[in-house]
């Protein structure tokens, strides 16, 4: 570039580097004659992407992606999920308005992200300025690891279980791969050839006074402990005449297929991993997920910030990002939606009668329950059958001995007090029985357990005097017999003699 007046006849810094691997550029020379050639390396902007409204959006994003992210898988574990601690009759209050909070923000970062990607995707191929790349390269990292942190935090919601839920994880499936293929897309282009590298060197050092910010370009060394084949080699491995290449060659395929199989052991790990958090909602596991890619979000979005206060410095009054435009005050709006159900969710927790009685701020003494004589009975007999039959028998032996004596010398008094005393000990016989089916209950329908007593006289002459049997037969068809005496027949007798 012997004449300056060449200066204004490159307009693309990929035109600039193409020319100078040619050898009809020398990169020192032209950059000494003409300084305005590293503003090739810098642009102006581009507000599309890089704008004052789109930079608001994207610190908005990657602050959403940190609360909808690890703080909300969080809350969730602590407070919602089913066997937690929750906040008593208010858990499904909170919970819906907070579940169209959490899916109302996916769909807006999903319509953000996927357009922010495309556009993306289209500059690069207008062969941008090395400031645009360097830009673009932290923008779609963030917006990457956005999408799926937001993505792994849903995973304790379990949508899958919903009805048509699986349009929604195929939807955030093709989302993430085209997400993912972009960003691939980005790095393929920033790799570059042995020469673009020496002279993308060279371009950096001769503009270092203008700034020193490149894009992550990268070239790939040969090394010599890698090990190479050529294709000669590979369509005839077996070289008869000379062992070495052939071992060499043996021990590359070797090495090829044990690093196949170990990527892939790597992978699959990963995968059923995931799976596994996924499947079971483990809010532990989801939430170190995604806590780490939120942190790398946030450190992609602090260095789009320092790109773009170095553009502005170095530009000045060029800079053009900083204009406000109908695109910059769109790319804001975008998350407008969220704004109803942030405040559908606070009127939940202030309309919610127990959040200030939650047991975390304020524990409640639960008052003594009194229990009963029939579920005292239950609960010893389910403890230990053999003591609710003790005293049972305990139970039944004293109030006939105090009949038969209060019996003995008295007419139509003691008859009174005898069948008082028959009917309280039918009563308790019964009592406890009924306690005694409630806890072994009928195996096909405890609740028709049945207890029946039965008395019958025997009239039989015997010097122990007539006698009664009860029958007691209970819910599971076992019956069991006493023999007592009558004790009411027994005083008539003694009366009459």
């Amino acid at each position: 570039m012997s004449d300056p007046a060449q200066c204004d006849d490159f307009t693309t810094i990929t035109d600039f580097l193409n020319n100078a691997l040619a050898g009809s550029v020398n990169i020192t020379e032209a950059v000494g004659r003409c300084p305005e050639t590293c503003g090739l390396i810098w642009g102006s902007g581009n507000p599309d992407l890089s704008g004052i409204g789109a930079y608001i959006s994207y610190i908005l994003q990657s602050i959403f992606t940190f609360i909808f992210g690890p703080v909300f898988v969080a809350v969730f574990a602590c407070f919602l999920k089913p066997g937690g601690v929750q906040f008593g009759s208010t858990t499904n209050d909170v919970y819906e308005p907070l579940v169209n909070l959490i899916t109302t923000h996916l769909d807006t970062s999903v319509g953000f992200s996927i357009p922010v990607a495309i556009a993306a995707m289209v500059r690069l191929g207008q062969s941008p300025p090395f400031y645009e790349i360097a830009f673009l390269e932290s923008l779609l990292t963030s917006q990457f690891l956005s999408l799926l942190a937001i993505c792994l935090a849903l995973g304790v919601l379990k949508l899958y279980e919903k009805e048509h839920s699986w349009r929604r994880i195929t939807a955030l499936i093709i989302c993430c791969l085209v997400e993912f293929a972009m960003y691939m897309v980005l790095v393929r282009h920033l790799r570059t050839s042995q020469g673009m590298w020496a002279a993308i060197q060279e371009l950096g050092a001769s503009c270092s006074l203008y700034g020193s910010i490149l894009p992550g370009f990268q070239y790939f060394q040969n090394r010599q402990f890698l090990p190479q084949i050529t294709a000669a080699q590979f369509f005839n491995p077996f070289d008869f005449s000379n062992w070495g290449n052939t071992a060499k060659f043996a021990w590359t395929i070797i090495g090829l297929i044990l690093a196949g199989i170990s990527a892939l052991c790597v992978l699959a790990l990963s995968v059923y991993l995931l799976f596994y958090a996924f499947k079971d909602g483990e809010p532990i596991s989801l939430g170190l997920l995604s806590l780490g890619l939120s942190i790398g979000s946030a450190y992609c979005t602090a260095q789009m910030s320092h790109k773009r206060d170095a553009m502005r410095d170095i530009l000045g009054d060029k800079f053009q990002d900083n204009e406000w435009g109908f695109g910059q005050v769109v790319a804001i709006c975008l998350w407008a939606p969220l704004a109803p159900h942030f405040l559908g969710l606070a009127l939940a927790l202030l309309e919610s009668p127990h959040v200030m009685t939650h047991p975390i701020w304020r524990p409640e003494k639960k008052p003594p329950v009194e229990t009963t004589s029939v579920q005292r009975a239950a609960g010893d007999l389910e403890k230990d059958p053999s003591v609710a039959r003790a005293a049972k028998s305990e139970a039944k032996s004293p109030d006939i001995t105090s009949v038969t004596q209060a019996t003995s010398g008295a007419g139509k008094a003691g008859e009174t007090t005898v069948k008082t005393d028959e009917i309280a000990v039918t009563k308790e016989v019964t009592v406890e029985t009924e306690a005694e089916t409630a806890v072994g209950g009928s195996d096909d329908d405890p609740k028709t357990a049945n207890a029946e007593t039965t008395n019958t006289k025997d009239n039989n002459n015997t010097p122990e005097g007539p006698k009664t049997k009860t029958t007691t037969r209970g819910a599971k068809g076992g019956d069991s017999e006493s023999v007592q005496p009558d004790t009411k027949d027994a005083a008539e007798g003694k009366d009459e003699e």
